[in-house]
């Protein structure tokens, strides 16, 4: 051990303690006290950083990881001399910025509209739709999607009128279809190339869909989108989304994945897209409520 280099903290003749770091590989790579900073050799995303003398114990060094966009850093505690500590650091799936978080809750004011739309009256928009849900206050308000009359829905995702089943697209409710229980979460995924509604990895059933196209609108989340009226959001209640996904059938090209966040300068509630870095914040009034950071 002795002479050998710790780059950035010059040459260590002895070492008196050990932090084994694993991090993304292609990453660089620090450990620091605040005083002396060491830099791994290399990016293959394992290192053992030799602390140098002097040290005092306890001690604490923060390792550090970077791609150049992203950064995520953990701290190692050195409790006794010619001891080692082993720090795992991963990249959170979201950009620098952003917190993601376990869902967002509206209070059945807020709504975001996701800016991309689908076709309805028809059957030709090809698009699979995933998302996990919860409701809260009652069963009688949209999950999400476009409306275009008072008795039509069409959407990529469970709605439900009347208090009565999951309606999926036109109107059209799948046989053997549950009335959602209030404070329970599903899964729901409707797969418009088979025509099938999955709930919570089991299929329910098919359904139909008219061939006429009367328009086209954006699918709105926490409320649906109603084109008959004044083109605003309408059927809104107390909702929890953790995820949502949309898919295009023929190709499998996933067109938007949003994820529950806040912006971290501002602490502003919102929804990231994971395929093009859009930050989807309230179309609505008052706040998003967050859960908690993961």
């Amino acid at each position: 051990m002795v002479g050998r280099i710790n780059v950035g903290g010059g040459v260590a003749t002895a070492a008196w303690a050990y932090i084994a770091v694993t991090y993304p590989a292609g990453s660089t790579c620090t450990a620091t006290n605040g005083t002396i900073t060491l830099t791994a050799q290399g990016t293959s995303g394992l290192y053992v950083f030799q602390i140098p003398e002097p040290t005092t114990t306890p001690e604490t060094w923060t390792v550090t990881c970077t791609d150049g966009t992203r950064t995520n850093s953990a701290t190692a505690e050195i409790s006794a001399q010619y001891s080692s500590v082993a720090v795992t650091l991963v990249y959170g799936r979201l950009p620098v910025g952003y917190q993601e978080v376990e869902y967002l809750q509206s209070s059945g004011t807020q709504y975001i509209n996701t800016g991309l739309s689908i076709p309805y009256g028809g059957n030709t928009w090809g698009t699979q739709f995933e998302i996990t849900f919860m409701m809260l206050s009652d069963v009688t308000h949209a999950v999400g999607g476009v409306v275009y009359s008072t008795t039509n829905i069409h959407l990529g995702f469970p709605a439900v009128l009347s208090n009565t089943a999951l309606y999926v697209y036109g109107s059209q409710n799948v046989s053997g279809a549950p009335t959602p229980v209030v404070n329970t979460k599903y899964t729901v995924l409707l797969n418009n190339s088979s025509h099938q509604l999955i709930i919570n990895n089991s299929v329910i059933g098919t359904y139909t869909t008219s061939s006429t196209v009367n328009g086209a609108a954006d699918v709105y989340l926490f409320g649906a989108h109603n084109t008959y009226g004044s083109g605003s959001v309408s059927q809104r209640g107390s909702t929890r989304i953790y995820e949502y996904k949309r898919t295009i059938n023929s190709t499998g090209v996933v067109e938007q994945h949003l994820i529950p966040c806040y912006r971290t300068s501002d602490n502003v509630a919102g929804m990231i897209d994971l395929v093009g870095g859009t930050f989807y914040t309230n179309a609505g009034t008052g706040t998003f409520t967050v859960g908690a950071d993961v």
